[in-house]
């Protein structure tokens, strides 16, 4: 199955961003793709407790947050859901900062500014890294 013909329409994902113009971008952008069940968060903190109490189909977070980073997001989504996908983004392309977060088991990773080709196709990657396609 091509990606073009991969139907998103079914997932909530979990948003987290903390400037708004980049949540209005990134919600536009999802959209795009068929996305529609979103839930955001601003903050990791608030990211947190939302991964605790609700099931997400993917998780998108920003790297640099106030409190929480998406970092340690990825740290409590990896002990609490395993086999949630995590798409890291963020406008760090530097190799250390990569690595790590391979290291700590994203599914993703979306350098800003992206495209709406390049942002569906890390979901569905993703989505398939972790056997939910």
């Amino acid at each position: 199955m091509q990606d073009e013909d991969i139907d998103l329409t079914r997932l909530h994902v979990l948003l987290v961003e903390d400037e708004k113009f980049a949540v209005k971008l990134e919600s536009m952008v999802l959209k795009q793709i068929g996305i529609t069940q979103v839930t955001i968060a601003e903050d990791g903190e608030s990211a947190i407790q939302l991964i605790d109490t609700q099931d997400f189909d993917v998780v998108l977070s920003d790297w640099n947050l106030p409190g929480a980073n998406g970092l340690d997001i990825l740290r409590h989504l990896r002990s609490r859901r395993a086999k949630t996908p995590f798409v890291m983004l963020t406008g760090n392309k530097g190799l250390d900062a990569v690595q790590e977060a391979v290291a700590q088991g994203v599914d993703g990773y979306l350098v800003k500014p992206f495209s709406v080709p390049q942002m569906k196709s890390k979901i569905i990657s993703a989505l398939r890294r972790q056997g939910r396609l």
